[in-house]
């Protein structure tokens, strides 16, 4: 995984300016068909790479962290400046999973080699949507948005052959 710093160079001319055609036929008239745009200058720098060694199956942005699905059940999370998060990263195995919220009785995943295929984060919804590689679906929610790996509880979807996520708060 690879980060980069974008800056912006306010001291230097932009790189785009749109202008107006000087050929009267071709000029626009109307305000609302033209509005002066110009791209800033920028750099970017690439700032360091991180190696997964798991091998990352999603990548999801949540705040101000990315969090990385694993190929050994991992969720890892990294801040923007690509230090890793390790007192909030999840492990599958020890999620509880349940049929809906209110259940008394959650079960973690025991399945070996069982890991997210697809992962996507609905703020809205307080939590995310994801896909294991076996085919089975669930939403991971907690209750504290800091999404504490003590806290993170797994609630089955009733599917079983499922190969993508989309969320949609409707």
């Amino acid at each position: 995984m690879s980060f980069y710093e974008l800056a912006f160079l306010s001291d230097q001319q932009h790189l785009y300016d749109q202008r107006d055609s000087a050929v009267p036929g071709l000029r626009r008239e109307s305000a609302e068909l033209y509005i002066k745009d110009s791209v800033p200058s920028f750099s970017l720098k690439h700032t360091q790479t991180i190696p997964i060694e798991t091998g990352a199956t999603g990548l999801v942005c949540i705040r101000d962290e990315l969090m990385v699905a694993t190929k050994y059940g991992h969720v890892l999370r990294y801040h923007w400046n690509g230090t890793l998060n390790r007192d909030y990263c999840l492990d599958l195995r020890r999620v509880p999973f349940c049929v809906d919220q209110l259940a008394a009785r959650a079960v973690p995943i025991t399945e070996p080699n069982t890991f997210i295929s697809q992962i996507d984060y609905s703020p809205l919804l307080g939590g995310f949507a994801v896909v294991l590689n076996d085919g089975r679906a669930a939403f991971l929610t907690a209750t504290t948005l800091k999404f504490d790996p003590n806290q993170v509880q797994g609630i089955w979807a009733p599917l079983d052959d499922v190969i993508c996520t989309a969320i949609n708060h409707r």
